[in-house]
């Protein structure tokens, strides 16, 4: 059986963003940003949303994540 994250990993190979980020924002919500589950999750939100031209969805995440790594 496929996982969300690989139909959405799936669906973002294809150049399917919409599918994918469909996919990953339910997931998002049920993982920390702050866990390894999660920032993986995040990581291919930002390749959907920057494949979408929504660079500022992505920059967003992207200095969250690098918030949550600094320790």
């Amino acid at each position: 059986m496929i996982s969300p994250q690989e139909s959405a990993e799936a669906a973002l190979a294809r150049g399917d963003y919409r599918e994918c980020i469909e996919l990953l924002e339910g997931l998002a919500k049920q993982q920390p940003i702050s866990s390894n589950q999660g920032a993986v999750i995040r990581m291919l939100l930002i390749t959907a949303w920057m494949g979408q031209g929504e660079n500022k969805k992505a920059i967003s995440t992207c200095r969250l994540l690098a918030k949550c790594n600094q320790k």
